[in-house]
């Protein structure tokens, strides 16, 4: 187990050619890392959006997580930011990211 590890839910969505987004199956990935990445603020006048998220670290290599799925971290809906990596030799790592505001 990983010092400090947490427990992220996956859930799987689809896309069609249109645009519609499809909710699929979830599966719990366990454990992981999560360390804050830093926030950024829109430099729009009158605008109060806030993006914010986090580096995940998983030991599990080729870890079951793709660009187009929603994680749930802590309560909070994210999406996953760019594409799975591998992490040292065995595991992935990958960004999950929510808009505020």
């Amino acid at each position: 187990m990983l010092p400090g590890g947490e427990s992220i839910t996956v859930v799987r969505t689809t896309v069609n050619p249109v645009g519609d987004e499809t909710i699929g199956a979830s599966h719990v990935l366990s454990p992981v890392l999560l360390a804050p990445i830093t926030s950024t603020e829109s430099e729009e006048p009158d605008s109060d959006v806030v993006t914010e998220g986090f580096t995940i670290y998983s030991y599990e290599p080729n870890a079951d997580v793709k660009s187009t799925d929603r994680l749930m971290i802590r309560g909070n809906e994210y999406r996953v930011r760019g594409e799975i990596n591998t992490w040292l030799t065995t595991g992935s790592v990958f960004e999950a990211v929510r808009v505020r505001g």
